[in-house]
């Protein structure tokens, strides 16, 4: 599969894009500054320079991809960002990719702050969620989950 991690030098991104690789996946990784580059080049991850904020700088990768995982996190608004990139995911996926090209899979991660900043609740993969923080919640969307999948 060829993966595109979006904030992939993040908490959830790295290992996730590390475990890819390892895995024989073709990688690649969004991250914002050059700094990091050498690292991912290390572990067989191609970096993509670029701001998820600003897809028009690194939309074009997506006619070529199998799957998307976003693991934006940080100081970013989500529920702003989030339903953003879906959209320019979803419009570059119907216009860039080959007719008959296999459908491409979207994965959102919300991350460990989904349950908040609690430094005397211990939370785990399994604890319920019960009060998301605005931070990362994802805006409710208006389509059906069906019309929301990039093509």
């Amino acid at each position: 599969m060829k993966v595109l991690v979006i904030g992939a030098s993040g908490f959830i991104g790295l290992p996730a894009a590390r475990a890819l690789s390892r895995a024989g996946h073709e990688v690649f990784g969004l991250i914002r500054s050059k700094a990091m580059a050498n690292q991912f080049l290390a572990d067989e991850i191609t970096p993509i320079i670029g701001d998820a904020e600003k897809p028009e700088d690194w939309i074009q990768i997506v006619s070529t991809l199998d799957v998307i995982i976003e693991c934006v996190g940080g100081n970013t608004n989500i529920s702003v960002l989030g339903p953003t990139l879906l959209q320019a995911v979803s419009s570059a996926a119907k216009a860039l990719r080959p007719i008959g090209a296999p459908k491409l899979s979207y994965i959102y991660t919300s991350g460990i702050w989904i349950h908040g900043d609690s430094r005397t609740e211990i939370v785990t993969d399994t604890t319920p969620l019960t009060n998301p923080v605005q931070l990362v919640a994802c805006a409710p969307h208006s389509n059906s989950r069906s019309s929301m999948t990039p093509s």
